[in-house]
């Protein structure tokens, strides 16, 4: 069943190439899990052509204040170029939360978050949580254009924040595999081909007892978040699962 909600947007301004809006959403942030995304129409209800929703992951939420934060990135989407464009006090439809981590974020710890492109965007409300939860750690983000660069104010200033315009795999090449020891928890937001090479990297690399545990979520379209339009498949060892219903968080060694 669809989770409908009717949000207003509180604040919107642009950060270089992309853009800040943030949604005021008391309940929704009260109970928000960190991995989920909520689904966003992005287009006038009153327009001839309606678009599909947006599945979009918080980048940072309050729960204090009631608000949840979303980075949008306008020059890749006609409908998070719409949003982008809407006034504060403007209502907003939404659905969800929906999803969820293969595992529950511990106290403390270390956790390595690398990102790629559109996943670094859907990692940073990750990272936030990670900051809140006492958790060092170190986020890079590769294949960074100026078009999708998160500004280093938007990060916890005591994460450690790699990024730059090279594949995500270059940019701390020398110091992934300390990096890989280091984690108790590696969270990955790529594309298959990335996911695929760090699998490799992370298997070859010798782990800690106990500190092999790797999230992913692959940077698939989710349009529908009701398995209707089977965009989103990941194949896993136990076949193909719909990363909206399912996921969009896999335990790494779970995927085929």
């Amino acid at each position: 069943m669809l989770r409908a909600h009717q949000l207003e947007i509180c604040e919107s301004r642009s950060i270089n190439q992309l853009h800040w809006v943030a949604l005021s959403a008391p309940h929704l942030a009260a109970h928000w899990q960190p991995g989920q995304f909520i689904q966003v129409c992005c287009d006038d209800p009153n327009g001839q052509q309606r678009l599909l929703v947006r599945s979009l992951f918080a980048a940072q939420v309050d729960a204090k204040v009631g608000r949840i934060g979303l980075l949008l990135a306008p020059h890749s989407d006609d409908g998070l170029r719409w949003l982008s464009e809407q006034p504060i006090g403007k209502q907003i439809s939404v659905y969800g939360p929906y999803g969820k981590l293969p595992y529950p974020l511990q106290p403390r710890g270390t956790a390595l978050c690398i990102g790629q492109s559109e996943g670094a965007l859907r990692l940073l409300g990750l990272v936030n949580a990670l900051q809140t939860n006492g958790t060092a750690t170190t986020f890079i983000a590769g294949e960074m254009s100026a078009q999708w660069h998160i500004a280093p104010q938007l990060v916890p200033t005591d994460v450690e924040y790699m990024a730059g315009a090279e594949n995500v795999l270059r940019i701390a090449e020398k110091r992934l595999p300390d990096l890989i020891r280091w984690a108790d928890h590696i969270y990955v937001a790529a594309g298959s081909p990335v996911v695929s090479a760090l699998r490799h990297i992370i298997r070859q690399t010798r782990l800690r007892a106990g500190k092999s545990l790797t999230a992913v979520a692959v940077t698939l379209p989710m349009p529908c978040a009701s398995q209707s339009c089977q965009q989103c498949r990941v194949q896993t060892r136990s076949g193909p699962r719909l990363a909206c219903q399912v996921g969009p968080w896999f335990d790494m060694q779970s995927l085929a």
